[in-house]
């Protein structure tokens, strides 16, 4: 039996390759720019979720599916542990955008990571490790 062209079983496997990365229900600050026909745009908005392959980010002000995007993430301090913020930049490239289907107001879009220095990236996973988003171990 085939739907939308795939055979069920196809369209199942697909269904749960998308999940392959733990999404951690991360809700920090995010600020993003890109371009497009009219120039360098901006946005704010903040993170549903976040994964080691991407993000999503809740917002109005969204790019354009396939659009290139950089990201500045913002993990504010812990006053408790006296932890630092930490800000992670990344290059990302939209993979969809979501729309509110009453109002058909955009609401957000996805990300899919790009680029991200490493020493970011493992200052990140410390932040995020020390704040008890990531079960486990540090790795040494």
């Amino acid at each position: 039996m085939r739907v939308d062209g795939n055979c069920i079983g196809e369209k199942e496997r697909s269904l749960t390759s998308r999940r392959m990365h733990f999404r951690y229900p991360l809700r920090v600050s995010v600020g993003y720019r890109w371009t497009n026909s009219e120039g360098v745009c901006c946005g704010k908005g903040r993170t549903r979720n976040i994964s080691d392959t991407g993000a999503f980010i809740v917002s109005s002000d969204c790019p354009a599916e396939k659009d290139v995007v950089n990201l500045l993430f913002h993990i504010p301090r812990l006053r408790k542990a006296a932890m630092p913020s930490v800000r992670l930049a990344m290059e990302a490239r939209v993979v969809r955008v979501e729309k509110d289907r009453d109002l058909h107001t955009k609401v957000g879009f996805a990300v899919r990571k790009r680029g991200v220095a490493a020493h970011q990236e493992e200052e990140f996973s410390e932040a995020l490790w020390q704040r008890g988003y990531v079960a486990g171990s540090r790795a040494n």
